[in-house]
């Protein structure tokens, strides 16, 4: 259904001013609210056809869903979103001055709906003159949550100039969630608190690198997020099939803490922290920031730590747990990759290839049987449908541990008189090699 919404204005002209003595913007109430924006102000036309003056709106309650499913309706989900033509020199902004000299606007918003967003006793006041905008301070209670927000934003200087803040205590993400992902409604829960700053000079090119600063510290608390998204799927699958652990899959994060600093053209992480009740993935380092932002290249170490619980319950036998320890952390062989754009996650298949191999030579001799599927479904998940052979893997192990080898299926096992044939000697390709080269292809 269309949205629709009605103007009612009263004005007067007189010489060089404008009285607004009643503003009012309304569209058809809903359970929320009375949909009604009132205001009122009074302009000044200078002889440059400058407008100065103050405008003041208020309502007791603002309903504004309609508008975001009309938007959402005529929004074509199917059409591809058009390209905007890549060059390598980014070209500069000109100038900007708004015809306001200058104009202050205020307004006092007693409750905003927005789906499931709820913002209460939002205040705010916007000030105008010419290519310099402000907003200083925007107050308001997110879903009963404080948030402050300070905005100034220069678009008459030579390259637009900015600066932004934002604190947040604890603001409830489900409301969010479930109005911007109505399809995935009820799956993030949980409490959002973020203090961060940013300023700089232009958005691409040499001078945004070395003008742009800024810090945030963003923690998230209470969370429950189910582990569903392609890109943990990529990073938890291969971990789940090496531990034998499928509910890893299905082990929800429930909290998240980060920190950042941006100064002289890097983006520092200083501390990031995922944690779930059955793993915690650290991530720390810096990534220095190309011409565009989001072509800035990400090489970070991700340290993948297990509960020890899920340790103990996996018999992993290559780790070591020790009686103090909360988690165990396996060998390295994470790396988060890609762009700030589009960050990728890095597995390094050799490192996981070695840590399974010698998960399986700690195990009885009864359990290296399935060793074929094990690593069938381990080369599935690294490189797509293809199947990595049951004899790679043990073929593996005899070159790593001839003993560990079980004797095949039917077959007795060979007597004690029975010499063990000789190993192969100055072999070019090992069967351990082999199966590197499998994995790889």
């Amino acid at each position: 259904m269309p949205f629709t919404a009605q103007l009612l204005l009263d004005a007067s002209l007189s010489s060089n001013q404008i009285q607004l003595p009643r503003f009012l913007v309304h569209w058809p109430p809903s359970p929320k609210a009375r949909n009604e924006l009132r205001g009122q102000g009074n302009l000044s036309l200078s002889p440059s056809n400058r407008i100065s003056g103050q405008l003041a709106f208020r309502s007791d309650g603002l309903d504004a869903t309609p508008i975001l499913s009309n938007l959402l309706a005529q929004t074509s989900p199917g059409e591809p979103a058009s390209k905007t033509p890549d060059t390598n020199a980014p070209s500069a902004a000109e100038p900007v001055s708004l015809p306001f000299q200058p104009l202050t606007i205020s307004a006092q918003l007693d409750r905003v709906h927005l789906g499931d967003i709820a913002a209460t006793n939002w205040q705010a006041t916007v000030r105008i003159d010419g290519g310099r905008i402000q907003v200083s301070p925007m107050d308001l209670n997110l879903n009963g949550a404080p948030v402050r927000i300070s905005t100034l934003l220069d678009l008459g200087a030579p390259l637009p100039a900015y600066e932004f803040s934002l604190q947040a205590a604890r603001v409830p993400i489900e409301p969010i969630a479930n109005t911007f992902m109505p399809d995935q409604r009820g799956q993030y829960q949980g409490d959002l608190s973020l203090q961060g700053a940013i300023q700089g000079r232009g958005f691409e090119g040499d001078p945004f690198r070395q003008s742009l600063a800024g810090q945030a510290d963003l923690t998230l608390t209470n969370l429950v997020i189910n582990v569903v998204e392609p890109r943990w799927r990529q990073l938890l699958q291969p971990i789940s099939v090496i531990l034998r652990l499928p509910d890893l899959l299905n082990s929800p994060i429930t909290s998240l803490d980060a920190q950042a600093l941006i100064t002289n053209g890097v983006v520092d992480l200083k501390r990031s922290q995922v944690l779930s009740p059955a793993f915690r993935l650290q991530a720390q380092g810096p990534t220095p920031l190309a011409s565009r932002w989001g072509d800035s290249a990400l090489n970070l170490p991700v340290a993948f730590e297990i509960h020890r619980t899920v340790a103990e319950k996996a018999q992993f036998a290559g780790l070591k747990v020790p009686p103090d320890a909360a988690y165990v952390r396996l060998p390295d062989f994470v790396r988060l990759g890609g762009t700030l754009g589009n960050p990728e996650t890095k597995v390094n298949e050799a490192v996981l290839v070695a840590v399974l191999g010698q998960n399986l030579l700690g195990l009885p001799a009864t359990t290296i049987e399935g060793a074929g599927q094990a690593i069938g479904n381990l080369g599935d998940v690294l490189k797509g449908e293809k199947k990595i052979e049951a004899t790679n893997i043990l073929n593996a192990i005899r070159f790593l541990n001839p003993s560990a080898t079980p004797a095949a299926a039917g077959t007795n096992a060979p007597s004690a008189g029975t010499n063990a044939p000789a190993a192969p000697t100055n072999a070019p390709i090992t069967p351990l090699d082999n199966l590197f080269q499998r994995l790889r292809r």
